[in-house]
């Protein structure tokens, strides 16, 4: 610990603000946050590290900062918001050298589509094997819902064969015999919407969870999200897509940075595997120090139509990880 003492106490230290909300934002969005942070001490207060909870959140380094008794100091970060609706927490843990116990500024984001589950999840943890999700349009548009995972949607109050389109329906999901190896890891609802044709919901599930990379640690890399949508694309015509691999040795604490592997950003190869699109791996650029962007060519085959769920799976010299794309593919 830098300087000793005081094992479980906090700087005296006032962060304003103390949580930085982002409220509702774009996927992928970069929003930055300026945390004003005072010392209320009488004794000078220096900076020993800091750390981001996330590597969502990028910031410069501000290590051997002195903040005088009285004084402010501004430290700015930038938080990326998830691609994939849902709401993302950060933290950022600042070490005061004679203090152990990080001062904490947090940030949150929340992603919307046009078109959002109110459920946040498809939660199908401790058995539970089925459910409902309601869809709905965010503007209060009507629109129409086109599959549910990829087949028919199983209504609940409605009828498409009769009933005018809606802003809001409720659908029943089912996880019920699917194996739990490979088990996909998202719920996909295909709409009609120009705006949102896919609308993607975490499915929570035992063979979700860890269970669903395991060899993240081994392979010492993974994805920052594990799916690319899309949206809607046509059959027979390629697209270039883009997925982000990440460090995933974690630090070892606050004063210990791990020692990376520079596996992430040693990809070789992309294959699919499905016989509904081919993919051609077209490179892999570094970014930053925990991050590459790996882009490859994705085309759906001639023919097919609806929603495309294809897992892709990415080759290393450590080992290889799946990802999901997904797609509303029209003629």
């Amino acid at each position: 610990m830098p300087g000793g003492g005081n094992a479980a106490v906090a700087a005296p230290i006032a962060i304003d603000p103390p949580l930085k909300d982002f409220g509702i934002v774009e996927p992928g969005a970069k929003l930055p946050a300026v945390f004003k942070l005072h010392n209320r001490g009488t004794t000078p207060l220096r900076i020993a590290t800091t750390l981001p909870s996330c590597k969502c959140t990028t910031m410069a380094t501000y290590a051997g900062t002195v903040i005088a008794p009285g004084g402010t100091f501004e430290m700015s970060a930038e938080m990326q918001a998830p691609e994939t609706p849902g709401v993302k927490d950060a933290k950022i843990n600042i070490v005061f050298e004679g203090f152990s116990k990080p001062t904490v500024p947090a940030m949150r984001c929340e992603v919307l589509l046009p078109i959002k589950a109110v459920e946040e999840y498809v939660d199908a943890l401790k058995g539970v094997t089925s459910g409902v999700l309601t869809v709905e349009s965010r503007d209060g548009t009507p629109f129409k819902i086109l599959s549910s995972n990829g087949a028919a949607p199983s209504f609940v109050g409605f009828d498409p064969s009769k009933d005018e389109a809606r802003s809001s329906y409720t659908l029943n999901w089912s996880v019920a015999g699917m194996p739990c190896e490979g088990m996909r890891l998202w719920w996909i609802v295909e709409t009609d919407r120009k705006d949102c044709p896919i609308l993607p919901c975490r499915i929570r599930h035992d063979c979700t969870g860890s269970k669903a990379d395991a060899g993240r640690f081994s392979r010492k890399w993974m994805f920052k999200e594990q799916i690319v949508n899309a949206g809607r694309i046509k059959a027979g015509k390629t697209v270039k897509l883009h997925a982000e691999s990440e460090n995933s040795e974690p630090k070892a604490g606050p004063n210990k940075p791990g020692a990376y592997s520079p596996a992430f950003k040693q990809i070789t190869g992309v294959t699919s595997l499905t016989k509904d699109a081919t993919v051609k791996f077209t490179g892999c650029t570094p970014r930053g120090e925990e991050e590459a962007m790996v882009s490859f060519d994705f085309t759906p085959a001639e023919g097919f139509t609806g929603m495309l769920y294809a897992t892709l799976r990415v080759a290393s010299p450590t080992g290889t990880s799946d990802i999901a794309v997904v797609a509303s593919v029209e003629p």
